[in-house]
């Protein structure tokens, strides 16, 4: 069920389905785990980033997303999160925008 809400909610974030364990590894188009964990915690929804598991910042492009909950909590889940992504991936490229003289 992840793997489906990913392509349905997420379709620009790369991932391989897991072979074991209970999560996910997603590779974000831009360095927003931490800002998009933030935003996700703000809302009750609590995600790993991949800055958990390097030095100095290293893996902020990654998010280890579980998927043990039942399939509509995830759908609820997914349906919160897409908005607070797009948000944020929006603000990022204006940003980049700005830069550009």
């Amino acid at each position: 069920m992840c793997e489906t809400l990913m392509a349905e909610y997420f379709p620009r974030w790369r991932f391989s389905p897991p072979e074991g364990g209970l999560s996910f590894w997603v590779e974000l188009p831009d360095m927003l785990a931490t800002l998009f964990s933030a935003r996700a915690e703000s809302q009750g929804i609590h995600i790993g980033t991949g800055t958990r598991f390097g030095l100095e910042g290293a893996f902020d492009r990654y998010l280890r997303l579980p998927f043990t909950l039942p399939d509509e909590a995830l759908r609820r889940a997914f349906s919160t999160l897409q908005p607070l992504w797009q948000s944020l991936a929006e603000q990022k490229e204006n940003t980049r925008l700005r830069k550009i003289i």
